[in-house]
C-alpha cells in the first residue's frame, strides 16, 4: 500500500514539475546529484515525458552504470586527510578519536 501512495506522490509532483517547466518555457532539465536528484528526475521524464539529462554526482559511489561518480574522490582525499590530522592530535594526546564519514550504506568511503 505504501508504495502505491509513493508512487502516486511521485507522479502528482512530476506531473506539476513538468507543467511549471512548460509554463516557464524550459525545455529541458540537467539534473546533478545523487539518488534522490536523479529519482526525482526519473520521475518527471516517465510520467510527463519531460527531456532529462542526468549527471551522476554523489560521495556514495552507489549510481549503476558508473565506475565513479564526482564528488567521489574529492570525499576520499578530504577524509584522508582528515584521518591523517586526527591521527597526529589523538596520538600526541594519547586518545582514541571515533570518526564516522558519510557515504549511505555504500561503504566506498569505509
Amino acid at each position: 500500500m505504501i508504495k502505491k501512495e509513493k508512487e502516486e506522490l511521485a507522479k502528482k509532483i512530476a506531473t506539476e514539475m513538468a507543467s511549471k517547466f512548460k509554463d516557464l518555457d524550459i525545455d529541458a532539465l540537467i539534473a546533478i546529484g545523487g539518488d534522490d536528484t536523479l529519482g526525482v528526475a526519473a520521475a518527471m521524464f516517465k510520467y510527463s515525458n519531460a527531456k532529462i539529462i542526468g549527471v551522476p554526482k554523489t560521495i556514495d559511489n552507489d549510481l549503476l552504470g558508473t565506475h565513479y561518480t564526482f564528488g567521489f574522490w574529492s570525499a576520499v582525499q578530504l577524509a584522508s586527510n582528515v584521518m591523517d590530522n586526527l591521527t597526529t592530535t589523538a596520538r600526541s594526546h594519547q586518545r582514541v578519536f571515533i570518526v564516522e564519514v558519510m557515504g549511505r550504506d555504500a561503504g566506498f568511503l569505509t
